[in-house]
């Protein structure tokens, strides 16, 4: 029960802060403001000038040089750092397409290779001569001849 007035008093409390912000600013400033009549004395609270000392002012002005320069330097070596990236990056994907052309090459000279060898045992088959001494016993059929095949039918054009 305390927990659900508790939600109820701080969600009006949060309503009632923002109708006023909200109405403050509707408001214009000559009307938001008090204004000091002419001729009034203040106190030296608020008129007094405050000044600082001069070895602060130095200080500040030196602080300031030092941070610039510390500024300009570590943009300098991040400009520097990212140079180098780039350039390790492009050296690294030229790499890349290098390894990539070379497996290509390869690729292609063992399928040539396996073709090739291919074509070779093919053609010792069919001679006869496997490259083995292994005799053939006589009972092994001929092949036969291979028949005339018909002709492949032709689609018929689509109306489209």
């Amino acid at each position: 029960m305390k927990w659900g007035r508790m939600v109820i008093g701080a969600s009006s409390l949060a309503c009632l802060i923002g109708s006023n912000a909200a109405l403050a600013q509707d408001l214009d400033l000559e009307l938001t403001m008090t204004l000091i009549p002419e001729g009034v004395v203040l106190p030296e609270a608020v008129t007094r000038d405050i000044v600082l000392p001069e070895a602060a002012a130095l200080q500040g002005v030196e602080s300031s040089e030092n941070g610039l320069l510390t500024a300009n330097e570590n943009r300098a070596e991040a400009a520097a750092r990212r140079e180098e990236a780039l350039m390790r990056a492009q050296e690294n994907r030229q790499r890349g397409l290098d390894v990539a052309a070379e497996a290509r090459e390869r690729g292609a000279e063992l399928g040539a290779d396996i073709g090739e060898a291919a074509r070779e045992n093919r053609e010792n088959f069919v001679r006869g001569d496997t490259g083995l001494d292994l005799a053939l016993p006589g009972n092994v059929p001929d092949l036969p001849e291979r028949p005339d095949l018909p002709e492949r039918p032709v689609t018929p054009a689509s109306p489209n």
